[in-house]
């Protein structure tokens, strides 16, 4: 795999150990720069530490955890509570053929200046989801801001007032709001086709 800048230059290449389906680069936690995160056919996320100058990336850390190779992966920025003691915090998700979500956290990465021994990290996720076997193939991730958003009891979000003011007539044909007016019609054509 090449790595270029912007005006196309070859700044590294690297010979990954296995067959690679996903790259993104993404900002370090810490703000030391950036990492690059490679999904692989042997199951894992690779985390490289990509430097500036002409030194060689090297991997820092593998994301363990999937039964299958690795088919994506995608990044979000989460704003953390206060008691957490850091502002906010990046998390990876991975998909893979085995049918599981992983989400890992990007700040259990070792900073540049952490991990003397060379040897990668092991990291596990935070947590995972089961889709029961379907073959996952991408992921999307999406902010939000949940500030504002009132709550029912029942946990879920209130729907607008004007919301069924704003659909039109049509609208209401599609799920089956005018049944009774729809049957009429039908009657209606039954009696001229006679």
């Amino acid at each position: 795999m090449d790595i270029y800048a912007t005006n196309m230059d070859l700044l590294h290449a690297i010979a990954h150990p296995s067959r690679i389906h996903d790259v993104k680069f993404c900002k370090r936690v810490d703000g030391e720069g950036e990492i690059l995160l490679v999904a692989a056919e042997d199951r894992k996320l690779y985390v490289y530490q990509v430097p500036i100058d002409s030194a060689a990336p090297s991997i820092v850390a593998e994301m363990i955890g999937h039964q299958n190779r690795v088919k994506a992966v995608q990044t979000l920025e989460l704003a953390l509570p206060e008691a957490s003691g850091r502002k906010s915090t990046t998390i990876a998700a991975t998909v893979s053929s085995d049918g599981f979500i992983n989400v890992y956290d990007i700040a259990a990465v070792p900073s540049s200046s952490e991990n003397p021994s060379r040897l990668p990290k092991t990291i596990e996720p935070q947590t995972s989801y089961d889709s029961k076997g379907t073959r996952l193939t991408c992921i999307a991730l999406a902010d939000g801001d949940a500030s504002g958003v009132p709550l029912m009891s029942n946990g879920k979000r209130k729907r607008d007032e004007g919301a069924e003011e704003e659909g039109s007539e049509e609208d209401d044909d599609v799920y089956g709001d005018n049944l009774e007016e729809e049957e009429e019609h039908e009657e209606n054509d039954e009696e001229e086709e006679e």
